[in-house]
């Protein structure tokens, strides 16, 4: 016990709680616009405040759209990244179109 009043009665370490300094106090600009939306706010803050069991399985019931949505996103086929229809070659040799490098009408995508 002598020991831990011995530690205590050193100056080298610090028991007392540390005393704050004073702050200045906020502009009034902020304290007038911090009024203006909390009276803005109060009405949506009681109705929410007093509906929270209802608004509560709201909230639920929206995250689950969203999950299955995201869901449905992932996992459907996407329509925009079908394979496309296969190039035929009408009117041409097994090497190909030779037209000189003009538009080659022997290019067609099948119809249909």
């Amino acid at each position: 016990m002598r020991e831990w009043e011995a530690v205590r009665a050193s100056g080298d370490i610090q028991f007392a709680p540390v005393k704050m300094p004073e702050q200045a106090p906020p502009p009034d600009w902020l304290v007038r616009f911090l009024k203006f939306l909390s009276e803005m706010f109060r009405p949506v803050a009681e109705g929410l405040g007093l509906s929270w069991p209802v608004f509560k399985w709201v909230l639920l019931a929206i995250a689950a759209l969203c999950a299955l949505a995201l869901l449905w996103r992932l996992l459907a086929p996407s329509p925009g990244f079908a394979s496309p229809a296969p190039v035929t070659l009408r009117g041409t040799s097994h090497r190909g179109c030779r037209t000189g490098g003009k538009p080659s009408p022997c290019w067609k995508m099948p119809t249909g």
